[in-house]
């Protein structure tokens, strides 16, 4: 049982793995970012943080997608100009 388990495990972890490399998805390193999208998120949303950006390629057009510690997504175009958000349904 713990070998079928294992297996499991990994071939769920190759699926999510494939899966993201398949969206074309790349995470940006927090000081990497636009100062715009810093700046935006600061004036917006004073009391969020930022745990996470990523820079994903879709129909041509690379967004930047950066996740709030309020579960909130926003988007931005790649010189940081504000594109729209989302919640999170997690």
């Amino acid at each position: 049982m713990k070998r079928f388990t294992f297996l499991f495990s990994m071939v769920l972890c190759l699926s999510f793995a494939s899966c993201e490399l398949f969206e074309n998805e790349e995470l940006i390193a927090l000081e990497d970012l636009p100062t715009a999208v810093i700046s935006y998120v600061a004036e917006n949303y004073p009391s969020s943080t930022i745990i996470e950006a990523e820079k994903e390629e879709e129909d041509g057009e690379v967004k930047i997608e950066v996740e709030l510690d309020t579960g909130e997504e926003l988007y931005f175009d790649e010189d940081g100009n504000f594109l729209g958000e989302d919640e999170d349904d997690d």
